[in-house]
């Protein structure tokens, strides 16, 4: 029964190759065909880019100039102080003429030095505003007392110390101070703008111990009251190479100046070589200082090293030429 109600396909007949070798190529096209209809309504959709508009023209309008900013301010640094110059001014240095002008008399030319003195003290440039005069403090105060009126000086005694003094002058409106220091067995003088405080000020940093100077004035003998002419200090032609000693000058007569660093005016110690010089100071020299040290030679003489703390200077003995004795000097750099 069931094969009665199976329904009947109809038998397809086989093509001829004839046939089939036409009918291929056209289905290949058909469906190349229905590709590109699927494909087109595609293309078709896309809008075309549209084209770029022409900018507008664009109205600038210009702005207020902005305020630069301010760069940082900076950190003020302090200032320090220099400390001030330990040399003091001579009274020419202040002068300064109106007008701006460069020559200007100064009135301090004719001041009455003290005689025999030495210009240009410890060697600071300070030339005849200070000199070291062989005599002690009083007899140079009382020296200016006398001499300053008789060229038209005023002045007033500001200070009154046993190893200071000091003198305010004035001359043709103008007023500088004169410094008297006691500095044993000589006495050191300075005029200049302000007054010096100390020897040790005007030194510097090196300063020989004051018991050196109490021993050099106890082995100098003193003065004969009856022959002024008569002195201890030594000369040019005392020393047998004075350039080593003092500057060189023409005029035989002048007052030796003294070579930078050479701190005491130079002493004749009668009827004493170098050695036995020595010899009889050497106890007190290793009393005051902590180190005394021979090193070698200067100016035909021994030459010694002195050490205090910190303090160091040099003591020269050399032969006196002329009379019988020997020169005793101190430096406060190697003369060498």
């Amino acid at each position: 029964m069931l094969k009665s109600i199976k329904p009947k396909l109809p038998t397809l007949q086989p093509l001829p190759a004839s046939v089939r070798f036409f009918l291929r190529p056209m289905m290949f096209l058909a469906l190349g065909l229905h590709a590109l209809l699927l494909f087109y309504p595609l293309q078709r959709e896309q809008k075309p880019k549209p084209k770029q508009e022409e900018k507008a023209a664009v109205k600038i309008t210009q702005l207020a100039k902005a305020a630069s900013p301010r760069p940082p301010a900076r950190r003020q640094v302090p200032r320090v102080k220099r400390a001030p110059s330990n040399t003091p001014k001579p009274p020419a240095a202040a002068a300064k003429p109106e007008g701006g002008g460069s020559n200007q008399k100064d009135p301090f030319a004719d001041f009455p030095h003290y005689p025999n003195s030495t210009p240009d003290c410890f060697g600071r440039g300070l030339g005849d505003y200070c000199r070291i005069a062989n005599a002690d403090i009083n007899t140079l105060l009382a020296h200016f007392k006398q001499a300053l009126p008789g060229k038209k000086y005023e002045f007033a005694v500001a200070e009154d110390e046993a190893s200071r003094k000091i003198l305010q002058i004035t001359k043709a409106d103008r007023q500088v101070y004169l410094s008297l220091l006691a500095d044993a067995p000589t006495s050191v003088y300075v005029l200049a703008t302000q007054p010096v405080q100390s020897l040790e000020t005007l030194r510097g940093a090196v300063i020989v111990p004051s018991a050196f100077y109490d021993l050099l004035s106890q082995i100098i003998p003193p003065p004969d009251p009856n022959d002024p002419s008569a002195t201890s200090i030594a000369r040019r032609e005392n020393f047998a190479e004075p350039d080593l000693f003092f500057k060189p000058s023409d005029d035989p007569d002048a007052v030796p100046e003294k070579r930078p660093n050479l701190d005491n005016t130079p002493q004749i110690i009668a009827g004493q070589t170098p050695e036995s010089l020595y010899q009889t100071i050497a106890p007190q020299l290793t009393s005051i200082f902590e180190q005394v040290t021979p090193i070698g030679t200067f100016a035909g003489g021994p030459l010694y090293r002195l050490k205090k703390g910190s303090t160091t200077v040099f003591l020269s003995i050399v032969p006196a030429q002329g009379v019988s004795g020997a020169i005793i000097t101190m430096w406060l750099k190697d003369p060498r």
